[in-house]
């Protein structure tokens, strides 16, 4: 072995040098011995020790964090969650979106005037005078009738500039007073379908809204008011048919006592009475609508 502070060479077991006189140690048992002496305090063990316990923790937190991303957002949720009563509302209401656009007024009269003319074999030709009568329907929707009411308003425009010009002669006669209560009729027709198919519009707009509202963002209050208010202004049509067709039949029976009675003229009041009814169109959305607005109230989600 040799000594490590003079390099001399020395007897194997020996403990001093014999040169230099230090004592002999190995480097790799001064190297032990001066290990411990390096040491950490406590606190900085611990210290040291932190990252090594946090790492778990570190490493397990994105995979909980994964978690949220799958989870739906609010209007997701409320956009799915369809129960029983947001079923059956969207469904009472895209059938009465469906019954609003077919007929929801008819006329009666045109029939029997088209079944009097083919009894009475006018023209001799029955069976073409049948198939027009097959051929023609006497029901219309709203759209019609709001276009037969300002047809109706045009004739009542005319009718007024009529009686204007002979109240500026200075006539006074019945046919005068017959032409102004006509005119009158006329306008109050004309109005009253106006205001229908306004109603009647705002009822489709506030059906369609609704019901995208409920599916994308889960309110359904505007559903709920859109049904009764369509139940509400169909059953409003479907007085407003009686009472339209009693306006015309007044108005037809004042124009008979002006004229000299005769079988012609009895016949016509005959044939325009019953003038105006509810066609299958309305009496379908009352229910509908009645049926939504009902189940909003008893049915839960």
């Amino acid at each position: 072995m040799f000594c490590p502070h003079c390099g001399s060479q020395q007897p194997e077991g020996s403990k001093f040098c014999a040169v230099c006189g230090r004592e002999l140690q190995a480097p790799a048992a001064q190297a032990t011995a001066q290990a411990p002496v390096v040491q950490m305090p406590a606190a900085q063990a611990s210290t040291a020790q932190v990252p090594t316990s946090q790492a778990p923790a570190t490493q397990s937190a994105p995979s909980a964090a994964r978690t949220f991303p799958t989870a739906p957002t609010a209007h997701a949720q409320a956009g799915r969650a369809l129960g029983r009563r947001s079923a059956v509302m969207i469904f009472a209401a895209v059938l009465a979106l469906v019954f609003m656009f077919q007929a929801w007024f008819s006329f009666p009269f045109v029939n029997k005037f088209l079944n009097a003319a083919v009894a009475s074999g006018a023209g001799g030709f029955t069976g073409m005078e049948t198939a027009i009568v097959q051929s023609v329907s006497p029901s219309v929707t709203m759209p019609e009738l709001f276009t037969l009411g300002n047809t109706v308003g045009s004739i009542a425009d005319a009718g007024a500039q009529q009686v204007s010009l002979y109240s500026s002669y200075g006539a006074t006669d019945s046919s005068l007073l017959q032409m102004k209560q006509m005119v009158s009729t006329f306008g109050t027709v004309s109005l009253v379908t106006k205001v229908l198919f306004a109603l009647w519009v705002i009822c489709i707009v506030a059906l369609v809204v609704g019901v995208a509202l409920r599916l994308f963002r889960g309110f359904d209050a505007v559903l709920f008011f859109a049904l009764a208010g369509t139940a509400v202004v169909a059953l409003v049509c479907t007085i407003g048919s009686f009472v339209l067709g009693g306006i015309v039949e007044g108005l037809i029976s004042d124009m008979a006592s002006y004229s000299s009675s005769s079988s012609s003229v009895n016949l016509t009041m005959s044939l325009l009475s019953p003038f105006m009814a509810p066609a299958y169109g309305a009496v379908v959305t009352i229910v509908l609508g009645a049926a939504g607005t009902l189940s909003s109230l008893v049915l839960k989600d």
